[in-house]
């Protein structure tokens, strides 16, 4: 990735939206794609940051040279969502099935969580 995009990327980190700030989660995503980014697949899936009590939700997206980046935003108890870091060189989102072709029930869970972001996007 060049510097340029890097410097627009890193920029994001802190970035707020939902609450107040008249900004909503497509303000985010708009914003990293002007800053050169295209959503990777899958693109969504929550996680848990070390010694965090809220959730986090990672977006995967991928540079005009196919590195990957995650950023990761949370809520908290008042609406406010926030970027929390902005990870470079991150590994793809996907998970390998089972041999049998099951998913855990993890796996499902994320791929419900994901379907249901997804067409919240799509509205």
């Amino acid at each position: 990735m060049t510097e340029a995009t890097r410097a627009q990327l890193t920029r994001l980190d802190g970035y707020t939206f939902d609450g107040d700030t008249g900004r909503t989660l497509r303000d985010l995503y708009q914003a990293v794609g002007d800053a050169g980014y295209t959503k990777d697949a899958p693109f969504v899936v929550p996680s848990w940051r070390e010694g965090d009590d809220i959730p986090v939700v990672l977006n995967s997206y991928l540079d005009e040279e196919g590195n990957r980046v995650h950023v990761v935003w949370q809520s908290d108890g008042a609406g406010l969502s926030r970027v929390v870091d902005i990870i470079d060189d991150a590994p793809p989102l996907k998970k390998e099935r089972a041999a049998d072709g099951d998913a855990c029930g993890a796996c499902s869970g994320v791929d419900a969580f994901r379907e249901t972001m997804e067409a919240m996007l799509d509205e």
